[in-house]
């Protein structure tokens, strides 16, 4: 039911592209025309965002939630409430006189498909209202529209001259400039901050700078993210045999400290040799060493070489006192424009 998806604000906006106007400026400048493109495209979008809020009065609203307490009702209890529903109608819906007319046709027949009906007429209404409001509305907003870009394409031609064309960043301030009323004397100050800037272009290589050393800032949570590789790391092992580090039990033989030997000399003793190596209790030498292996560590490595910070607005205040007089004050006006 919103007008917002009948397509109808794609025509209006098309209908504003068409203006003789705008596309005499729009041809002779393509980027003029991107600079107007995006001014519409933020019309475009504030003026759905109105006519979905903003059209529905009140009562509007009111009678749109009795037409849906009326379709979720039986058709036993849409009988028995028609007359009270329809009363509610009067004096704020349109709708009123129709729908009075169809429920006294039918309460002699109670025909059982009344109810399917009269809440399909009423839809109807209902989407027929909203669509003519919202078209009003929207016939307002594309008036002020039209208005407001005529006022910047005269006042865009009087501040083509103020610096060279070409770039979509200064086509943009131009056409930010035009929505207030330039005097001759406002142009000629500007055209004295663009020759300051050419002449001094130090300062212009410091405004492009500002608002994009946030790229600079070395701050892991913007652009480092944990990720899992496979690293070659050393650890220690008792299965490499770098180094004696001590003794103790077990039964390795082939690191078995020479006197446990003596056990095997004689016979008697031998018994015992074998229970200490059953036990794994014989005294043999504890290596140890680095082993090289392939494992899996998380680590924070940066997810990109540069994070893109988005930019917003900058606050400038310009001091403009006594001390600033002459060159400083200048600057500081040459560097807000730029």
């Amino acid at each position: 039911m919103m007008l917002a998806e009948t397509g109808m604000l794609e025509h209006a906006v098309t209908e504003v592209m068409a203006k003789p106007q705008l596309l005499m400026m729009t041809e002779a400048s393509p980027t003029a025309k991107s600079a107007v493109r995006r001014h519409i495209r933020k019309w475009r979008h504030s003026v759905k965002r109105r006519l979905s809020n903003d059209c529905i009065t009140e009562e509007l609203k009111q009678e749109i939630q009795l037409y849906q307490d009326a379709v979720n009702l039986s058709q036993h209890d849409f009988y028995q409430q028609a007359k009270s529903i329809i009363k509610q109608l009067e004096g704020r819906s349109s709708f009123y006189l129709e729908a009075r007319r169809m429920l006294e046709k039918n309460v002699a027949k109670e025909t059982p498909m009344f109810q399917a009906y009269f809440c399909n007429k009423w839809y109807e209404h209902l989407a027929a209202t909203i669509k003519d409001v919202q078209e009003k509305e929207l016939e307002t907003h594309k008036e002020k529209l039209l208005s407001e870009l005529y006022q910047r394409i005269e006042t865009y031609k009087t501040l083509e001259n103020v610096q060279e064309s070409g770039s979509i960043e200064k086509v943009g301030r131009l056409w930010d400039l035009a929505a207030s009323k330039v005097t001759q004397t406002d142009i000629e100050l500007l055209k004295k901050f663009v020759a300051f800037l050419q002449d001094n272009s130090d300062l212009q290589d410091i405004a492009q700078q500002l608002g994009r050393m946030a790229n600079e800032v070395d701050d892991p949570s913007l652009h480092r993210s944990p990720a899992e590789e496979l690293k070659l790391v050393e650890e220690p092992a008792d299965n490499v045999a770098d180094d004696i580090v001590g003794v103790h039990q077990s039964d390795n033989l082939e690191r078995i400290v020479p006197n446990e030997t003596i056990y095997l000399a004689e016979p008697a003793l031998e018994i015992l040799f074998y229970k200490h190596f059953a036990d794994k209790r014989l005294l043999t030498y504890r290596m140890q060493g680095m082993q090289r292996s392939l494992r899996k560590v998380k680590a924070f490595k940066p997810a990109c070489k540069q994070v893109d910070v988005e930019k917003g607005p900058f606050l400038i205040c310009v001091d403009a006192s006594g001390s600033m007089n002459g060159f400083p004050e200048q600057c500081a006006k040459a560097m807000a424009y730029a």
